[in-house]
């Protein structure tokens, strides 16, 4: 957002000066009152103007294989990336994967918010499967920290085990404070004609200006799925988040997969991601 401007001495035109520096302050009064408090603060760090120390902590990619949304932000936001493995609920889909993923949100009222996101990851060996998710979810915050809402998502498969269909369900988020993050959902899948649920935490304390050190450990349950009832994956990720500039960050990891469903698979991988804000 642009600084005020200086109305100097020596201008040819105080008058025409002093109205333009009204007119803009103005419209920033307006725009702090549409504005809810926690969208200001995203906003600022997405401008850049928000505390250094904080920036780290955006543009956070995935915190889970299933949990697959960043924190929900005001703008779009794009990340590119390549992992060695693709795990999909406890499910390995694709070897030497590339990804892609654009995600947008807007505030519809103080307290609504509506998020969609489009994902995409293929294989580049074996089979080479590939897995595409339309993704939207509707926000209301319940405070300042948690949010709850309904989600939909259309999921295409091609070689993999898994059938395309939609997912239809719930999503809560909390945010406590800015080192931890927990995230649940539930939902029914038509393609697998079964429910799916998970719970992931996340923790990323920061160990410096631009670098975040982040942590994620999911726990997914199904009934009817795939076969499966009761317990059905788990994940472990970890790695650091790093800050590259006013609008990229930088994150590589390594995790480690346990599918406890039918096909008890087990899976240690590793993986980059770049994301891009606007």
């Amino acid at each position: 957002m642009k600084s005020f401007p200086v109305i100097h001495a020596y201008e040819t035109n105080c008058l025409s000066g002093f109205i333009r520096y009204c007119e803009i302050g103005m419209r920033r009064i307006f725009f702090t009152l549409w504005v809810k408090k926690r969208a200001l603060i995203i906003g600022g760090v997405l401008a850049g103007g928000a505390v250094s120390s904080l920036s780290a902590y955006q543009g956070t990619p995935a915190v889970s294989d299933e949990l697959r949304r960043a924190p929900i932000q005001l703008g779009i936001q794009l990340m590119s990336g390549y992992r060695t493995n693709a795990i999909w609920r406890g499910v390995p889909i694709a070897e030497q994967v590339g990804e892609f993923q654009i995600a947008s949100s807007v505030a519809v009222s103080n307290n609504w918010a509506l998020a969609g996101e489009f994902d995409y990851a293929r294989g580049f060996v074996g089979q080479k499967g590939s897995h595409s998710t339309l993704y939207s979810e509707l926000q209301y915050y319940l405070g300042e920290e948690m949010t709850l809402g309904p989600l939909v998502a259309g999921q295409w498969y091609r070689n993999c085990d898994f059938k395309n269909g939609l997912d239809t369900g719930i999503v809560w988020r909390w945010t406590p404070t800015r080192d931890w993050e927990s995230q649940a959902q539930a939902l029914y899948d038509s393609g697998q004609k079964g429910w799916y649920g998970q719970l992931a935490i996340t923790w990323q304390p920061l160990i410096s200006e631009s670098t975040a050190w982040q942590t994620t450990v999911a726990l997914g349950g199904a009934k009817d799925y795939l076969g499966t009832n009761g317990t059905n994956d788990a994940t472990l990720r970890t790695g650091c988040l790093i800050r590259l500039g006013a609008s990229l960050r930088l994150q590589p990891f390594i995790a480690y997969s346990w599918g406890f469903g039918n096909k008890n698979t087990r899976c240690f991988y590793g993986g980059l991601w770049f994301v891009w804000q606007f």
